[in-house]
């Protein structure tokens, strides 16, 4: 499997759909704040933010995996700063109702990135802190999946 991130593949959906055609049997990992904070490599400088929703149109079908992480992009600090599911501009809200309607069945995960990011050294936070970080994070997907399902049923 292969992820929307800061690789070949989370270039642009076009780089994503090239990948997924020259590699037999490849399928996705989709993030859904990757798009939020990748420059879209396939449009010229300077290049905009990819839009998650037009980018999980494009691979959902390849799709055996979501992470779930959202974010606001912030140009003044040329960063991400990191909300709640469904709180960012990740459109986490639409892009799991069209999963789940579409009979998306495999699996989502979270990856908060709201105590710590793995991959940033100058965040710090207790053991404790992370721990709560990710059962917070995980209570609040899960209310949203909760909404989601009773917007499916129509409720």
């Amino acid at each position: 499997v292969h992820e929307n991130c800061m690789n070949y593949g989370g270039m642009s959906w076009q780089h994503a759909l090239k990948l997924l055609e020259n590699v037999p049997g490849l399928q996705w990992v989709f993030d859904t704040a990757n798009p939020v904070f990748n420059d879209d490599r396939s449009k010229p400088s300077p290049q905009p933010k990819q839009d998650p929703w037009e980018f999980w149109t494009h691979v959902k079908k390849h799709s055996v995996h979501i992470h779930v992480k959202d974010a606001i992009w912030d140009p003044a600090k040329n960063d991400a700063d990191y909300t709640l599911p469904g709180e960012g501009n990740g459109a986490v809200h639409r892009i799991l109702k069209d999963a789940l309607e579409s009979g998306y069945d495999a699996g989502i995960s979270i990856e908060p990135h709201l105590a710590v990011v793995f991959h940033d050294d100058s965040k710090k936070a207790s053991d404790q802190e992370i721990y709560e970080s990710y059962v917070n994070y995980g209570k609040a997907l899960s209310v949203l999946i909760g909404r989601i399902q009773d917007e499916i049923k129509g409720l």
